[in-house]
């Protein structure tokens, strides 16, 4: 049976919701265009000259970063040093330490992040699709996702997962104490990516792919705490450079997900006023059917963070007015709103209380 429901409404501050750190409001083409020319694209020549460095052939010389970047192409271990900054000038040591993080993250080696975390390696070390392990500013990374996951299987930060699929179980067992790791490292200083670097991938958005064969609209949203480069400017570019908005990439997941893993309200706001579907065209890797669900499973892996619970709940009032599929249960039968955590009894009968408000509002419409 089809719900009758309202169109996606905006998340603004006058509708009581609260901002992300790291976003802009929607812009126009104009001020995007502006906003990105500030530094020219690197071409693809320049874009790859750093794998004929010195200092890459070093770092990539380290047998734990070697094996953690087996699957790359050249262009994506190019993107991986040129996304923490890394320069044929740089300090060898000290890059090969921001790598060796990233190499123990991909391991999930708690021993080994917990040795470089020490030393004094920034949380905001970043992947090769430019999402840092951490951001304090905005009080989540890399790290949120994965825990996202670990709670949408049925697991939480005390509870192990026993599941068939021992290659997603390892990926996730340990995401809570890695997470715990990162929020009490004691260096969280963003990294900037090399000027030109960020815009090269997206003056090819329609193409560009990261490690996981995510499309440039998929893992933009997380390129987050670049000084001069908000969030929603850097989607808006990959839309003018010709992104589909509703395109997939790893979990067969849109960027929109990406956006609310990260609690980005204004990041929300300009997927769905630039045609984002709340509902998927077909289920994601885990069955699930909308955006709620990944929100739902966010804000319980989100745990004591007061303020990205807030905006996580803003976002899921959202969602929960505009979803087709909130009554239908994934392929581990849960419904979305299944996965809030007991503490947010309350905020789940008012989502629901205010959906069934909507939908009777709308159906009386018609």
């Amino acid at each position: 049976m089809t719900i009758h429901h309202s169109a996606p409404r905006n998340i603004t501050p006058d509708a009581g919701f609260l901002p992300s750190q790291n976003s802009s409001e929607p812009i126009s083409t104009q001020q995007a265009t502006t906003a990105m020319a500030i530094r020219p694209a690197m071409s693809k020549e320049e874009f790859l000259s750093i794998m004929d460095a010195p200092i890459a052939k070093q770092i990539f010389a380290e047998p734990d970063i070697a094996k953690a970047v087996t699957s790359f192409s050249a262009e994506q271990k190019a993107a991986l040093l040129h996304f923490n900054g890394i320069s044929a000038s740089s300090d060898v040591e000290a890059s090969k330490n921001l790598l060796h993080l990233f190499a123990a993250f991909h391991a999930k080696d708690e021993q080994q992040l917990a040795l470089y975390l020490d030393k004094g390696v920034s949380t905001g070390v970043r992947l090769d699709y430019g999402l840092p392990l951490y951001s304090k500013a905005n009080g989540s990374g890399e790290d949120i996702y994965v825990c996202s996951v670990k709670v949408m299987l049925g697991g939480h930060a005390s509870q192990d997962l026993d599941i068939d699929d021992k290659g997603l179980q390892g990926y996730v067992q340990n995401s809570f104490r890695i997470r715990d790791l990162l929020r009490n490292a004691p260096n969280k200083q963003p990294i900037q990516p090399t000027p030109g670097a960020l815009e090269y991938v997206l003056s090819n958005a329609s193409a560009y792919r990261d490690s996981n064969n995510n499309p440039v609209i998929v893992f933009i949203p997380g390129v987050i705490d670049v000084e001069g480069a908000p969030v929603s400017r850097l989607i808006e570019q990959a839309l003018l450079n010709g992104a589909n908005v509703n395109d997939v990439g790893f979990f067969d997941v849109p960027g929109i997900v990406w956006s609310a893993i990260q609690a980005d309200t204004n990041a929300v706001n300009l997927f769905l006023s630039r045609g984002a579907k709340v509902n998927f065209d077909k289920p994601d890797s885990f069955g699930n059917h909308s955006v709620t669900t990944w929100a739902a499973t966010t804000l319980k892996a989100a745990g004591d963070d007061i303020a990205y619970s807030a905006r996580m709940l803003s976002i899921l009032e959202v969602l929960c007015a505009a979803d087709e599929s909130l009554n239908v249960p994934n392929s581990l039968g849960k419904q979305p709103l299944d996965y809030l955590p007991a503490e947010f009894n309350a905020a789940k009968e008012h989502l629901l209380a205010k959906r069934t408000a909507l939908s009777t509002q709308t159906t009386q419409k018609y």
